[in-house]
């Protein structure tokens, strides 16, 4: 086939028809089995899609059919971060800046995995080279936001989060980003404020508003009228399309057999990341520090466990 049947399957893809450019960049790799856009693009096409195992075959074929295009190599990087594997994706972006050092996204895309790495110095180091080849940055600036603030920088994570959204004013991650600074800070009415200006932004965001919820504790201003309340919309939100089917049959009942062990299975954020999960065991319970009140910690720094 032929380069304009590329620049067809790009214009499909672009245009969101994830289906039809799917179909034109197999078409290409049928002819041309090589072609290094085609199986990056394709690659990306199937991570945007979910299907990530075929997506990093791809992506690790472009790479190695053209090693000298520093962009195949950060996509790589990027892909395995957001998978969850930042170690894996060190390699592919410091390959991306070594083919190219002036390239901001490589280096926002190194500090974002360095920061899921626990690296904050070096990942706010990579994106302040970020910004200094693009200033106008809003993603880079709210990165290093987050950098900062897991490296205890507080007012310097304000400012890099603010200069986020003066880019972008509807940056809603950055108005996220401000909110946890906030918080941290003990500025419990600007959290609040910036965590609904994020919300207004994305409602669809299930982990800010449990962020919000859980700021809302902190506040003098809250009673258990309103708390109970922010919850019950939170749950009308994002879980209602969880709810059973009102319509839909009874479940079986199960008739009691006592000779039959009964088999109880357990659902809980407690398992994992809660601090219910991680208290020393060795203390006494009369002895383990008590959750703050509403009405004492709004002064405090505010911190999940």
């Amino acid at each position: 086939m032929s380069a304009p049947d590329l620049q067809s399957a790009i214009r499909h893809h672009e245009a969101g028809d994830l289906d039809q450019a799917e179909r034109a960049y197999r078409a290409l790799l049928a002819a041309e089995p090589d072609n290094p856009s085609a199986l990056h693009l394709l690659g990306m096409l199937l991570h945007q899609a979910g299907r990530n195992d075929e997506a990093l075959e791809l992506l690790r074929r472009s790479v190695a059919c053209s090693t000298f295009a520093p962009h195949f190599h950060s996509n790589l990087g990027a892909v395995l971060g957001k998978l969850g594997r930042p170690a894996e994706a060190v390699e592919p972006l410091r390959e991306a800046l070594r083919l190219d050092p002036n390239f901001p996204q490589a280096h926002n895309n190194l500090g974002v995995v360095l920061q899921a790495l626990g690296r904050h110095g070096e990942a706010a180091d990579a994106h302040g080279r970020a910004i200094a080849l693009n200033p106008s940055y809003a993603e880079s600036f709210n990165n290093l936001g987050s950098a900062l603030r897991q490296s205890g920088a507080l007012s310097d994570a304000l400012a890099a989060h603010r200069k986020a959204i003066a880019l972008r004013p509807d940056f809603a991650d950055a108005y996220a980003g401000l909110a946890s600074t906030f918080g941290e800070m003990g500025r419990v009415p600007d959290a609040i404020a910036a965590y609904r200006r994020a919300l207004a932004l994305r409602p669809d965001a299930a982990a800010v508003h449990s962020d919000l919820l859980f700021t809302l504790h902190y506040d003098p201003a809250s009673t258990a009228d309103s708390l109970f309340s922010e919850h019950v919309a939170w749950a009308e939100r994002h879980a209602s399309r969880f709810y059973p089917d009102p319509s839909a049959a009874p479940p079986a009942t199960l008739l009691p057999e006592p000779p039959r062990r009964l088999r109880v299975g357990y659902v809980s954020a407690h398992f994992r990341g809660h601090p219910v999960a991680r208290r020393d065991r060795s203390c006494p319970a009369s002895t383990a520090p008590s959750s703050p009140s509403a009405g004492t910690a709004s002064s405090a720094r505010l911190r999940r466990s």
